[in-house]
C-alpha cells in the first residue's frame, strides 16, 4: 500500500469516526457549537482527501471530495473557507486541460477572497488564473493577474516564495509577448530572489528559460553559459525532465552556431536520458501490474478460504444431521425394547387369561353342584369377559404403535441417504465452479497483461521513434529554410508524425485496463471534442446524463465508439461549414450519443448514397451490436451513435 493509500484510509476512518460522533451529539441533544465543530472537521478532511486524490491523478474522486467540503462549509455558514476549496477545484480542471471550468472556479475564488480580504489565498488564485491564460497562449490576458498578485505581495503580504514564483510567471509572459529585454530583466530579478531564498529549483527554471530567450536573441555565448549553469543545478536536483529540456535547447543552439560535435553530444545525451526515463516509466508500470496481480491473488485466496469455511460449515451441519439420525435410531431401538416388553406382558396376560378360563370351567363345574352360588359365578364370568375384551384392545393398540415406529425408522434412513447424496453432489458442483472461475480469471489476467504490454510498447517504443522523427524533420526544416519545396514536404512529414502520435495515443487509451469504465469513455469523448472542435474554431455544447452505473466496456466497444465519434466530428469540420456543435449523451439501457451541427447539411437524395464513409461507420457499430444513424433536418446535420448496455 502506497503512502497515498495510507493517507486516504486514515482520512476515511477519521470521517467515519466524526460522523458517528455527530450522531451521538445529536442523540444526546448537546449544544450547537459541538455539532458545528464536528461538521467543520468533516469539511476539512474532505478538502484534504480531495488534494490527495488530485496528486494520485484520480480527478473524479478529487472533485467529489472538494464538492462535499463546500457543501459542509455552506451548511455551517463558514463561507470564508470556501474560496480556497474553489481554487483547488480550478487546479483539478487545469490539470485536465478543461480551461473554461478552471477559469470559472478561479474567478469564484478570487471574488470570495477579495470579499473576505484574505490576501494569502487571493495570491494563488490570481497566479493560477494567469497560468491558465499562459498555457492557452494568451499572454496578454495573463499579465494583469500577475501584476495584481505582485502588487499585493509588495504592499500587503510578505511571502518571498510567492513573490519569486509570480516574478517567474511575469518573465514567461514577457517572453511569450516577445518583449525579450523585459523578459531578461525579470528573469535576472527572479534568479536573484531565488538565490536569496536558497531555492535551487526555482533558480534553475529561471536560468533555463532565460538561456532560451538569449538563444532566440542570438546571444549564443551567454545562452550556452546559462544552459551549463542550469545543467549543474538540474543534475544536483536530479530533475531529469529539466535536464532533457536543456539538452533539447543545446541541440538547437549548437545547430545554429554550427558546432556539429557538441550538437551530436547533446543529441546522444537527449536520447540516452529519454530512454532512461522511458525505462523508469516501464518499470513503474510493471511494478504496478505486479502489485495488482499480487492483490488479485490474495483476493482469490481469501475467496477460496471463505469457500473452504462454507464447505467446513456444511460438513459440520452434515455431522450434526448424522448425530440427530443416530439419536433417532437409538429412540427407535428404545421403542423396539418397549415393544418386546409389551409382547412379554401380552404373553403374561394370555397366560392369565388361560388361567382365568380354567378357573371359569372349575367354577362352572362347581356351579352344577352348588346351584346356590350360581348368581355369584355368573357375575364373575361377565367380569372376566369384559377384562378379556379390554386385553384384546390393548394388544391391537400396541401392535399399531410398533408398526408406526418401524415406518418412521425406515423413512429416517431414506432421508439420511438422500441428504448424503445431495451433499456429495453439491461438493462436486462447487469444485467444478471453482475450477471454472480460476480458469476464466487466469485468461482475463493474461489478456489484461498482454494488452497493457502492447499499449506500453506502442507508447514508449513507437511513440519515442515518431517523436524523434518529428524532431529530425524540424532540424532539417531549419537547415533547409531557404528551400520552399523541402520546407513544404518537411512540414507535411511533421504534421503526419503528429497525427500518427495522436492516433497511437487514442489506441493506447482504448487498450488501457484503467479506462474500461463507461465513465472513462464519456470523459475521453468530452475532452477530445472540446480540444478538436476548439482547435478548428467551432463552439461546443456538451451534455451528459452522468448515470454511469459502474458499466464495464470492452476494448472493441470503447475503440469503435470513439473512432465513429471521431469520424463524425472530422466530417463536420471538413464538410459542414458549421459554427456550433451540440453533443448530448443519454445513458439508460443504451448509450446514445447525439451530435447536431448548424452547418449546410446533407441533401436527402444523397443520404442513401453517402459513400463508403457511412457504410464503414455502420459496419463499425454493427461489430459491437450498435447502430449509426444520420439525417439532415431543417438546419445542419444530425448523427446518432447507439449501443446497448447492461446486456
Amino acid at each position: 500500500m502506497s503512502n497515498y493509500d495510507d493517507a486516504i484510509l486514515h482520512c476515511k476512518n477519521a470521517i467515519n469516526y466524526s460522523e458517528k460522533t455527530a450522531n451521538n451529539i445529536v442523540q444526546n441533544k448537546e449544544n450547537e457549537k459541538k455539532i458545528e465543530k464536528n461538521i467543520f472537521e468533516q469539511a476539512s478532511i474532505h478538502n484534504i482527501l480531495g488534494a490527495i486524490f488530485h496528486r494520485k491523478e484520480d480527478y473524479q474522486q478529487a472533485l467529489t471530495n472538494f464538492y462535499k467540503s463546500i457543501e459542509l462549509y455552506e451548511k455551517i455558514k463558514f463561507f470564508n473557507e470556501i474560496p480556497p476549496v474553489q481554487n483547488n477545484i480550478g487546479n483539478v480542471f487545469q490539470y485536465q486541460k478543461d480551461y473554461e471550468k478552471a477559469l470559472y472556479y478561479f474567478d469564484l475564488s478570487i471574488k470570495g477572497n477579495e470579499k473576505n480580504k484574505n490576501y494569502d489565498n487571493l495570491i494563488p488564485a490570481l497566479a493560477n488564473t494567469a497560468n491558465v491564460y499562459l498555457e492557452q497562449g494568451k499572454a496578454q490576458k495573463a499579465l494583469p493577474f500577475y501584476e495584481k498578485a505582485y502588487q499585493i505581495l509588495t504592499e500587503k503580504v510578505d511571502n518571498p516564495i510567492y513573490k519569486a514564483d509570480v516574478l517567474l510567471g511575469m518573465s514567461d509572459v514577457y517572453s511569450d509577448l516577445k518583449d525579450y529585454e523585459k523578459a531578461i530583466l525579470k528573469y535576472d530579478e527572479t534568479i536573484t530572489f531565488y538565490e536569496t531564498l536558497g531555492e535551487d529549483s526555482g533558480k534553475m527554471s529561471a536560468i533555463i528559460r532565460k538561456a532560451e530567450v538569449l538563444r532566440i536573441l542570438k546571444q549564443y555565448e551567454n545562452a550556452e553559459k546559462g544552459l551549463a549553469e542550469g545543467l549543474i543545478l538540474a543534475e544536483k536536483l536530479q530533475s531529469e525532465e529539466n535536464i532533457k529540456y536543456i539538452y533539447e535547447i543545446q541541440m538547437k543552439l549548437f545547430l545554429q552556431t554550427n558546432q556539429p560535435e557538441k550538437e551530436e553530444k547533446a543529441s546522444n545525451n537527449y536520447k540516452i536520458l529519454e530512454e532512461k526515463i522511458r525505462k523508469k516509466k516501464t518499470d513503474a508500470i510493471l511494478y504496478e501490474l505486479e502489485t495488482k496481480y499480487e492483490v488479485k491473488q490474495k483476493n482469490q485466496q481469501i475467496t477460496l478460504l471463505d469457500r473452504d469455511k462454507k464447505i467446513q460449515s456444511l460438513e459440520i451441519d452434515k455431522n450434526i444431521f448424522e448425530i440427530k439420525n443416530k439419536n433417532i435410531a437409538l429412540d427407535f431401538a428404545d421403542l423396539e425394547n418397549l415393544r418386546k416388553q409389551d409382547t412379554i406382558q401380552i404373553k403374561n396376560i394370555s397366560l392369565e387369561k388361560n388361567a382365568t378360563e380354567i378357573a371359569f370351567q372349575k367354577a362352572e363345574n362347581e356351579a352344577k353342584t352348588k346351584k346356590i352360588q350360581l348368581s355369584t359365578q355368573e357375575i364373575a364370568l361377565k367380569n372376566a369377559a369384559i377384562e378379556n375384551a379390554n386385553l384384546q384392545k390393548i394388544i391391537l393398540g400396541i401392535s399399531a404403535f410398533a408398526l408406526l415406529g418401524l415406518a418412521l425408522f425406515a423413512f429416517s434412513r431414506f432421508r439420511l441417504a438422500k441428504a448424503k447424496q445431495q451433499i456429495t453432489e453439491q461438493k462436486l458442483v462447487q469444485q467444478r465452479q471453482q475450477a471454472d472461475i480460476l480458469r476464466i480469471q487466469t485468461i482475463l489476467d493474461t489478456q489484461e497483461t498482454e494488452r497493457s504490454r502492447i499499449a506500453d510498447e506502442l507508447h514508449d517504443g513507437l511513440g519515442a521513434e515518431i517523436s524523434s522523427l518529428k524532431m529530425m524533420s524540424e532540424k532539417l526544416a531549419f537547415k533547409y529554410q531557404n528551400e520552399p519545396l523541402m520546407q513544404e514536404n518537411l512540414a507535411k512529414l511533421s504534421s503526419k508524425s503528429k497525427e500518427t502520435v495522436d492516433t497511437m495515443r487514442q489506441i493506447v487509451w482504448a487498450m488501457g485496463e484503467n479506462h474500461n469504465q463507461l465513465e472513462d469513455l464519456v470523459h475521453y469523448l468530452q475532452d477530445y471534442a472540446h480540444l478538436y472542435l476548439r482547435e478548428n474554431n467551432l463552439k461546443i455544447a456538451f451534455k451528459c446524463s452522468q448515470q454511469y452505473k459502474n458499466q464495464i466496456l470492452s476494448f472493441d466497444q470503447r475503440h469503435n465508439i470513439f473512432l465513429t465519434f471521431k469520424e463524425v466530428l472530422h466530417n463536420i469540420v471538413k464538410h459542414a461549414h458549421a459554427k456550433n456543435v451540440n453533443i448530448d449523451i443519454m445513458i439508460d439501457k443504451n448509450i446514445k450519443i447525439s451530435i447536431q451541427d448548424d452547418g449546410v447539411g446533407i441533401a436527402l437524395e444523397k443520404l442513401s448514397t453517402f459513400g463508403n464513409g457511412l457504410k464503414n461507420l455502420q459496419k463499425r457499430m454493427n461489430i459491437i451490436k450498435g447502430s449509426f444513424e444520420i439525417s439532415s433536418p431543417n438546419i445542419g446535420t444530425f448523427s446518432q451513435i447507439s449501443m446497448p448496455l447492461f446486456a
